[in-house]
């Protein structure tokens, strides 16, 4: 009889995290989660914590881990928060998994961050990152820290570009919109409005990474995760504007401002495609999304009336 594979999931009660241990438990894996707090679904682990990550690593014997712990938002922490979780945390699950001396299969979630800002429309695996914040920064560290493991673990190295959906923390932009929307807000305050990203829904995310973990032909590289099309964020405005029927007024505010701004993020799919298949790549509609995060969110501010 063939074992089912342990799959360890870092950052489990996170928004991607969350979707993608359901996902592997619905393909019939043995999936433990970690969080940095206690819940009834995972296991408290704060990955800075080296005995904390052994007791865990110990515990499971992974055959797969799928590293998803980090701060992710770019104005989220403080600078040296970046490095402490995205950095370190990750040198330790790593050292941790290299000491029981077992062949880990290991993906590791970056960020499109790590690009910044280049001087093509379409972003692709070739470029030379150029970080302009401490999240994108503290990704690509973290990436090089997954190369200096590759000769003992099957590594992969995703960058995921914009993933939305239900369940996303309201710091994000779609999220924030979606929210401002839902209360019918007369203002929208917003940062730098000029900017472009790639959306993908957490669903297809979530398929994508788990084929990726059987996919041989990704094993060693660093992938794109993304569509390929580019939402400007009067688009992303727009599409709103037209399923609520509501127009607020946009006002630019300081405090939303960022001076390291990315202005252009739309990743090339086609290294991805070409390793795990166009129709792995099928996202859901950009306003079907929304549509659903809106319904969600104005069924709940219902609820509190």
């Amino acid at each position: 009889m063939t074992r089912v594979k342990r799959v360890l999931v870092t950052g489990a009660s996170g928004f991607v995290g969350a979707r993608l241990k359901s996902t592997l438990v619905e393909r019939g894996m043995h999936v433990v989660g970690t969080s940095s707090h206690a819940t009834s679904q995972n296991v408290m682990c704060d990955i800075r914590s080296p005995e904390m990550v052994r007791q865990v690593i110990w515990d499971l014997d992974p055959d797969i881990v799928l590293h998803c712990a980090a701060i992710s938002n770019v104005t989220q922490g403080k600078p040296l928060d970046y490095y402490h979780v995205n950095v370190v945390g990750t040198e330790i699950v790593l050292s941790a998994l290299a000491a029981s001396n077992k062949r880990i299969r290991f993906i590791f979630l970056s960020s499109a961050g790590v690009y910044g800002n280049q001087p093509v429309e379409m972003l692709d695996e070739s470029l030379r990152p150029e970080p302009v914040h401490h999240y994108g920064i503290s990704k690509l560290a973290a990436e090089q820290i997954v190369q200096l493991y590759k000769e003992k673990m099957d590594v992969t190295i995703l960058r995921p570009f914009n993933i939305i959906g239900p369940g996303q923390d309201s710091g994000f932009i779609v999220p924030k919109l979606v929210e401002a929307f839902a209360r019918r807000d007369e203002v929208l305050l917003l940062g730098n409005m000029n900017v472009h990203r790639d959306f993908l829904d957490v669903w297809t995310a979530a398929k994508i990474i788990s084929d990726v973990i059987e996919c041989h032909a990704t094993y060693g590289e660093v992938l794109n995760l993304c569509t390929g099309h580019g939402k400007s964020l009067m688009e992303l405005i727009a599409a709103l504007r037209d399923l609520t029927g509501h127009e607020p007024r946009l006002e630019q505010a300081a405090e939303f401002t960022r001076k390291n701004e990315v202005w252009r993020l739309t990743g090339s799919p086609a290294k991805l495609r070409n390793a795990v298949g166009a129709v792995a790549l099928h996202s859901r509609p950009f306003v079907d999304v929304l549509k659903v995060m809106l319904e969600l969110r104005q069924a709940e501010l219902e609820h509190l009336q």
